[in-house]
């Protein structure tokens, strides 16, 4: 009986698994069979059915968080373009692709459109009556955390503290020693650490690019991804692509935040 089990969902997995959608010059195929046709413009794709009919247009989206973390969302549209929603419509798969992507997901992702016996045009309906606007929410994020970090880069100048760059001690002042801030490799040379230590060289607050089980203060970390940690147990999450780690510190960006929210934080006196 658990032989015959077994069988059973190896033999559904493969038919969940080893379905294949792909596009050839203007046809979607669907394991081997034509089931709708499309164009694309702009990185829109408009998607017909197989009479010519226009049933919907999609647009395929990448945010990118950090090096590390992406967001794809997708774009719909009516085919008059009256109605327009954006949404999340993730599977499993990640093809590099991302008409492959596109493709994938919705064929095993929540609203799927491409089906075995052609399009689901229901779901086209589901879709643009959903009222859904990923789009804002996520650029409207993104630009809180741009606002965030200017803001503690104007916190910076504003208390009057700098970097000596050639010994990576923060003074107030130009005079007065409040701290040191270093940059390193990780292990092996992989990745980029950036450090804060107060004046009596206490760490206050350490950036990684990639880590995983770290601790720090009296907390541990499974996993830590273009974080800063701080020893009052807050976490930041800033962009390694702020990092100018062969410049001056005064010229690194990423420095600058870090150091803004150390000190935003009270952790350097």
């Amino acid at each position: 009986m658990r032989k015959i089990i077994l069988t059973t969902l190896l033999f559904s997995g493969l038919l969940m698994f080893g379905q294949d959608i792909k596009t050839k010059k203007d046809k979607i195929i669907f394991d081997k069979i034509e089931i709708a046709k499309f164009s694309d413009s702009k990185k829109w794709y408009t998607i017909y059915d197989l009479e010519g009919n226009e049933v919907v247009k999609i647009k395929p989206n990448i945010q990118n968080i950090n090096e590390n973390s992406r967001i794809i969302y997708y774009e719909v549209s009516s085919p008059d373009g009256t109605i327009n929603v954006s949404l999340f419509n993730k599977s499993d798969k990640s093809p590099l692709s991302l008409e492959k992507k596109m493709l994938i997901d919705f064929t095993l992702g929540d609203y799927k459109l491409f089906t075995s016996n052609g399009l689901d045009k229901t779901v086209v309906d589901v879709m643009l009556t959903s009222n859904l606007n990923v789009k804002d929410e996520i650029l409207a994020e993104a630009k809180l955390i741009e606002n965030e970090e200017n803001r503690v880069v104007a916190l910076l100048k504003q208390s009057k503290v700098t970097f000596n760059d050639n010994t990576g001690q923060i003074l107030r002042n130009n005079r007065d020693l409040i701290g040191t801030f270093k940059r390193r490799k990780g292990n092996n040379g992989v990745g980029k650490i950036y450090e804060v230590f107060d004046k009596d060289n206490n760490p206050v607050a350490i950036w990684y690019s990639m880590i995983s089980n770290v601790k720090f203060g009296n907390q541990v970390y499974p996993e830590i991804n273009n974080q800063l940690i701080l020893i009052n147990n807050k976490v930041i999450m800033i962009s390694g692509s702020k990092s100018s780690e062969n410049m001056s510190l005064s010229m690194d960006d990423l420095a600058a935040i870090i150091l803004g929210n150390v000190l935003d934080n009270n952790l350097l006196k």
